[in-house]
């Protein structure tokens, strides 16, 4: 796919490099020439280029684009008027970031379809998992629903997945179970590797310090963690 990306912060240089590494055509735009240089041999393309200028934003190739994200973050008069912009030249889908509730109502004003607030969302990640130890990762689908890896709890040690009954008891749906392997690192140290096995079965027996992904509403995954 192709990607635009306006803004190389934090959160766009990092975006705009994993999309590229995984194979995608990123343009990376930033304002400012110091940023283009460092990581124009990170990603596809960079660009220094005013966004607010439609002018200027009219020679990128926006309607063959796939995404735009819009990471600008910091100058929230320059993220609106990018947005405005790309809504002015066609854009096909546009992805925002904000960084309050009013740049978010702003830019759902302008149109656009989805907006990112990484930090408040890192935030909400990180207030979980420090308040549970057995909660590993979170994937929030909405405000309420997720997919999680959670610990296998001690009093599920060497039950299946049928005697557990997810589905009845707790409202949830397992998906998968993980197994964390220790390996040597280059260094002479040792690493946690991450050994996914497939779609759970009835018979999928759990052992305590094994992680298992589960899906379902967030109350009811609390429930389960803290049961």
């Amino acid at each position: 796919m192709k990607y635009i990306i306006i803004g190389l912060g934090g959160f766009g240089s990092s975006l705009a490099q994993y999309l590229t590494n995984m194979g995608h055509e990123v343009i990376g735009i930033d304002s400012k020439m110091d940023r283009v240089d460092f990581y124009k041999d990170k990603i596809t393309h960079t660009i220094c280029m005013d966004a607010t200028d439609l002018y200027t934003m009219s020679g990128l190739p926006i309607k063959d684009t796939d995404m735009i994200i819009v990471a600008i973050g910091e100058e929230q008069g320059a993220s609106i008027m990018c947005a405005a912009n790309l809504k002015t030249l066609g854009a096909k889908k546009i992805i925002g970031r904000a960084i309050s509730t009013v740049h978010e109502t702003v830019l759902y004003a302008i149109g656009v379809e989805i907006i990112i607030r990484p930090e408040k969302e890192s935030a909400r990640k990180w207030s979980k998992k420090l308040t549970n130890e057995n909660l590993e990762e979170t994937f929030e689908l909405n405000r309420d629903y997720s997919i999680m890896e959670v610990r296998v709890p001690e009093k599920y040690d060497g039950k299946t997945i049928a005697e557990i009954d997810f589905r009845n008891n707790y409202n949830l749906v397992a998906l998968t179970t993980v197994k964390e392997r220790e390996t040597n690192s280059p260094l002479g140290g040792r690493r946690k590797n991450k050994e996914v096995h497939g779609v759970v079965q009835n018979h999928t027996i759990l052992h305590k310090g094994d992680v298992i992904v589960v899906y379902g509403k967030n109350r009811d995954i609390e429930k389960f963690l803290n049961y």
